[in-house]
This record gives structure tokens, sequence and C-alpha cells, in this order.
């Protein structure tokens, strides 16, 4: 997917994947566990996915009015350090049954939900104004829903993966050390993608700002993608009729001349 990486915060995008997997396994498999193994009713899984849907919607509300975050990295740093509070889950203490113990941890999925969910709205609104402008290779592909596809894709197959081989786990550990169990499961493996995300902020060049602005490219950078895109499409496209067409194929030396000449009218005579 060559144009993730020519998007100003492409390791950030690529987390898009990230925080779609652990909100999935977060609310599918981490809380059920918990609420049975700890809480001793699945009943109060719903409460903690209930206050998670809350934070959710705080989180997705902050991404559109807070309109003096420039980009999606402080929306993501700050996604990154909140999701550090799932360890409050396997230190919580609670007791089996125990109704108020279920409404004091659901609190904790507000935060936690808020900062994914913030990240998670501020970059499908950045990719969309990045790639607006970029012109198609071909007239039946469009590059926004290649790149949105492959990122939706790359969410499911991670989850696929965490489902299967940390599920084994689930049901090898949590029915004899469920505390045990929620340190690697919760706390372990949600800092390392924390940290993964947290990094991820710093690659792209004039980052390293409290709050980065790194947004849409300039209407001149704009302007060359464009005539870069166009003048690809439209070589792939005569290099396709030339050899595919009716008439007889064209000789390498000939199809490399009647390349050229095409590039040549389409981004204007050179100067020396």
């Amino acid at each position: 997917m060559g144009y993730l990486c020519s998007l100003p915060l492409c390791p950030s995008v690529r987390c898009f994947a990230f925080l779609h997997a652990d909100r999935r396994y977060l609310q599918w498999a981490l809380i059920p566990a918990f609420s049975f193994f700890i809480l001793g009713n699945p009943e109060y899984a719903l409460i903690l996915v209930g206050m998670s849907s809350v934070g959710i919607l705080f989180g997705s509300l902050s991404a559109f009015s807070l309109k003096f975050i420039k980009s999606p990295l402080l929306w993501l740093r700050i996604g990154a350090l909140l999701l550090l509070l799932v360890w409050v889950i396997p230190f919580s203490n609670s007791s089996p049954g125990v109704l108020g113990d279920a409404l004091r941890l659901s609190l904790v999925m507000i935060p936690i939900s808020f900062g994914w969910a913030a990240g998670d709205v501020s970059l499908a609104r950045y990719v969309p104004s990045i790639l607006e402008h970029e012109q198609n290779f071909q007239d039946n592909i469009s590059v926004l829903g290649s790149v949105m596809s492959f990122l939706y894709i790359s969410h499911i197959f991670l989850y696929l993966i965490l489902s299967i081989s940390l599920g084994v786990f689930i049901d090898k550990e949590f029915p004899v050390d469920p505390q045990k169990g929620l340190v690697f499961l919760g706390g372990a493996q949600f800092s390392v993608i924390a940290a993964v995300v947290l990094a991820s902020t710093f690659v792209p060049k004039g980052s390293f700002n409290v709050n980065p602005d790194i947004g849409v490219a300039s209407e001149e950078q704009q302007q060359q993608g464009g005539i870069f895109k166009q003048r690809s499409r439209y070589t792939a496209i005569f290099t396709n009729s030339a050899v595919t067409g009716p008439s007889q194929p064209m000789r390498s030396g000939e199809m490399k001349k009647s390349k050229i000449t095409v590039t040549s009218k389409l981004i204007g005579p050179t100067t020396e």
C-alpha cells in the first residue's frame, strides 16, 4: 500500500489498525473474561461496555469540536497515555457478585475509550483530507477507498490473531489465577500497544512539538502530486492499449518512444 508511505503521518496512520484491534479485544474478550472470573457475573460486562460507549461518544465529539488541536498526533498521544489505565483492572480488588465494584470500574472505561476514540476519529478525518486531492490510476478504483479498506482489513486480521492466540491463554490461565492473566493480557499487552502508538507520533517531521501542526499538504505539493498521478495514469493506459489493443503489438523501442511522447505532452516541454 504505497499511498500510506506517502502520507506525512504514515506510521501514525498505520496505528489505525492497532486502535481498532485493541478496542475489539478489550470490549469483546478482556471485559467478558474479567466479568466472569473476577466479578463473578457475566452480565456486569454490559455495564463496563456501556460506559465504554459513553467514552467513545465524548471522544468523538471532542475530536470534532476542539479545533485548536491541529493534527491527530496529539489525540494519539493522549489516547496512548490513557490506555495505561487498563492497569487498574488487574489490581482493583473486586469482590465477586458486588455490583458496586462493577460500577466503580466502569468509570475507568470512560477515559480509556475517550482517548482511542478521539485518535480514531481524528485519523479517520485526516486520511480523506489528504487523499481527496489524489487522482485515481483507474476510473473504477478509488485511492481513498483502497487505503481505508486496507486499514480496516488490517485491524480485522490483527484482531483475528489476537483473539485466537490470546484466547487459548485465557482458557488456560484464568481458571487458575485470573489476576495474573489480567496482568499479562490487560496491563502488559496494552502497555506495548500504547508504547507503539506513542512512538509512532514522534516519527513525522516536526512532531516533537506539544501540538504539532502537520496537516494537509500545500497547494503546490498537491498540484505536483496530481500531475505525477495523471502522468502515470495516462502512461499506464496508453501502454495497455498499445499492448492489448486490436492492432499489432509495438516493439519495445517504439513503446518507449510513445510513452515519452505522451509524458511530454502532459507535463510540457522541459527547460535546460
